[in-house]
Protein backbone atom coordinates (compact mmCIF):
# COMPACT_ATOMS: atom_id res chain seq x y z
CA UNK A 1 0.00 0.00 0.00
CA UNK A 2 2.16 2.65 0.96
CA UNK A 3 4.43 1.64 -2.23
CA UNK A 4 1.39 2.98 -4.70
CA UNK A 5 0.42 6.51 -4.42
CA UNK A 6 -2.27 6.60 -6.88
CA UNK A 7 -4.19 4.78 -9.59
CA UNK A 8 -5.76 6.48 -11.91
CA UNK A 9 -7.77 4.11 -14.80
CA UNK A 10 -6.09 1.01 -13.29
CA UNK A 11 -2.56 2.23 -13.40
CA UNK A 12 -1.09 2.21 -10.39
CA UNK A 13 2.09 4.61 -10.33
CA UNK A 14 4.60 4.38 -7.36
CA UNK A 15 5.78 7.25 -5.18
CA UNK A 16 9.23 6.65 -6.49
CA UNK A 17 7.67 7.34 -10.12
CA UNK A 18 5.95 10.38 -8.70
CA UNK A 19 8.85 11.92 -7.36
CA UNK A 20 10.90 11.53 -10.72
CA UNK A 21 8.26 13.02 -13.19
CA UNK A 22 7.47 15.78 -10.61
CA UNK A 23 11.48 16.30 -10.35
CA UNK A 24 12.37 16.32 -13.92
CA UNK A 25 9.23 18.54 -14.32
CA UNK A 26 11.13 21.20 -11.50
CA UNK A 27 14.24 21.07 -13.34
CA UNK A 28 12.60 22.34 -16.37
CA UNK A 29 11.45 25.13 -14.56
CA UNK A 30 12.25 29.09 -14.14
CA UNK A 31 12.16 28.26 -10.35
CA UNK A 32 14.71 25.50 -10.87
CA UNK A 33 16.76 27.93 -12.82
CA UNK A 34 16.69 30.67 -10.40
CA UNK A 35 17.68 27.97 -7.27
CA UNK A 36 20.46 26.54 -9.07
CA UNK A 37 22.08 30.14 -10.09
CA UNK A 38 21.50 31.21 -6.41
CA UNK A 39 22.79 27.81 -4.49
CA UNK A 40 26.16 28.57 -7.54
CA UNK A 41 26.55 32.13 -5.79
CA UNK A 42 26.28 30.74 -2.41
CA UNK A 43 29.07 27.91 -2.60
CA UNK A 44 31.14 30.52 -4.54
CA UNK A 45 30.95 32.83 -1.56
CA UNK A 46 32.07 29.85 0.90
CA UNK A 47 35.68 29.07 1.25
CA UNK A 48 37.44 26.32 -0.35
CA UNK A 49 38.56 24.75 2.58
CA UNK A 50 38.48 21.47 4.45
CA UNK A 51 37.27 21.76 8.27
CA UNK A 52 39.15 19.65 9.71
CA UNK A 53 42.61 18.71 9.98
CA UNK A 54 44.12 16.12 7.01
CA UNK A 55 46.82 14.58 9.37
CA UNK A 56 44.39 13.91 13.07
CA UNK A 57 40.66 14.72 11.34
CA UNK A 58 40.19 17.19 14.30
CA UNK A 59 38.65 20.61 14.38
CA UNK A 60 40.50 23.51 15.67
CA UNK A 61 42.59 26.14 14.72
CA UNK A 62 44.00 25.08 11.13
CA UNK A 63 46.37 26.14 9.30
CA UNK A 64 45.13 26.02 4.73
CA UNK A 65 47.40 24.65 2.21
CA UNK A 66 47.19 27.36 -0.71
CA UNK A 67 47.82 24.61 -3.15
CA UNK A 68 44.68 22.36 -2.32
CA UNK A 69 41.37 22.45 -0.08
CA UNK A 70 43.74 20.61 2.85
CA UNK A 71 44.06 22.11 6.34
CA UNK A 72 46.22 21.31 9.31
CA UNK A 73 47.19 22.10 12.85
CA UNK A 74 50.59 23.24 13.06
CA UNK A 75 51.76 20.33 15.14
CA UNK A 76 50.56 18.26 12.37
CA UNK A 77 53.01 19.27 10.05
CA UNK A 78 55.83 20.04 12.39
CA UNK A 79 54.98 24.01 12.84
CA UNK A 80 55.61 26.25 15.64
CA UNK A 81 53.89 29.41 13.93
CA UNK A 82 51.88 30.34 11.27
CA UNK A 83 54.58 30.82 8.44
CA UNK A 84 54.55 34.12 6.60
CA UNK A 85 53.31 34.19 2.89
CA UNK A 86 51.41 31.49 1.04
CA UNK A 87 52.28 28.21 2.53
CA UNK A 88 51.97 24.73 0.75
CA UNK A 89 51.28 21.13 2.59
CA UNK A 90 53.41 18.43 2.32
CA UNK A 91 51.59 16.55 -0.46
CA UNK A 92 51.95 19.81 -2.41
CA UNK A 93 55.39 20.32 -2.37
CA UNK A 94 56.02 16.75 -3.15
CA UNK A 95 53.72 17.26 -6.13
CA UNK A 96 55.73 20.28 -7.01
CA UNK A 97 58.67 18.30 -6.99
CA UNK A 98 57.93 15.31 -8.94
CA UNK A 99 56.76 18.30 -11.62
CA UNK A 100 59.76 19.57 -11.31
CA UNK A 101 62.09 16.80 -11.08
CA UNK A 102 59.84 13.82 -11.94
CA UNK A 103 61.19 12.83 -15.18
CA UNK A 104 65.19 13.66 -14.47
CA UNK A 105 64.21 10.80 -11.49
CA UNK A 106 63.36 8.47 -13.88
CA UNK A 107 67.19 7.47 -15.37
CA UNK A 108 70.32 7.69 -12.78
CA UNK A 109 72.19 10.43 -14.50
CA UNK A 110 69.07 12.49 -13.72
CA UNK A 111 68.68 11.26 -10.37
CA UNK A 112 72.16 12.18 -9.55
CA UNK A 113 71.74 15.49 -10.59
CA UNK A 114 68.55 16.26 -8.71
CA UNK A 115 70.40 15.15 -5.82
CA UNK A 116 73.10 17.13 -6.04
CA UNK A 117 70.53 20.11 -6.89
CA UNK A 118 69.15 18.77 -2.84
CA UNK A 119 65.62 18.22 -4.74
CA UNK A 120 65.97 14.49 -2.94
Amino acid sequence: QAQRALVAGGLAVSIGQLLCFFYGAFRQSDEYKVLSAGMEAIMEQEDRFDDFCSVCLDRGFLLCCEGCSAAFHLSCVNLSAVPEGEWQCPACVAAAEWDRYGDALLSGRGRRRAEARGAL
